[in-house]
């Protein structure tokens, strides 16, 4: 599963400061449970600390009971664009670097 967003912000100071304030939330919940209401069930998982893989900030998420599924989620900045990508898989530190490398892609596109 792979999920893309790019968004662009007013100045460059404010696409990082949305990262910044995304990554000290994530470090918030790191070892908390989350759940999530998916079509009338509950899924339940736990998020791992915020990594930095290649440049990108990205925070991995076990679903639990689900034999090592994970999703992870990174973002960076180029001048005033964000880019958030979500890659999900059985492997977390693939999923985590597959996702950095994907926003990587992303904002290496952008002047």
């Amino acid at each position: 599963m792979l999920t893309r967003v790019s968004v662009a912000f007013g100045s460059a100071e404010e696409a990082q400061a949305f990262v910044s304030q995304q990554t000290a939330a994530w470090r918030d919940c790191a070892g908390r449970p989350l759940s999530l209401k998916v079509a009338d069930q509950q899924v339940n998982w736990t998020a791992n600390p915020p990594t930095v893989s290649t440049g990108v900030d990205v925070v991995a998420r076990l679903q639990e009971g689900a034999r090592g599924f994970c999703c992870a989620r990174g973002l960076a900045t180029a001048s005033n664009v964000v880019a958030d990508v979500v890659t999900c898989g059985d492997d977390g530190a693939a999923a985590a670097d597959q996702a950095a490398e994907i926003v990587n892609m992303i904002v290496d596109k952008i002047p």
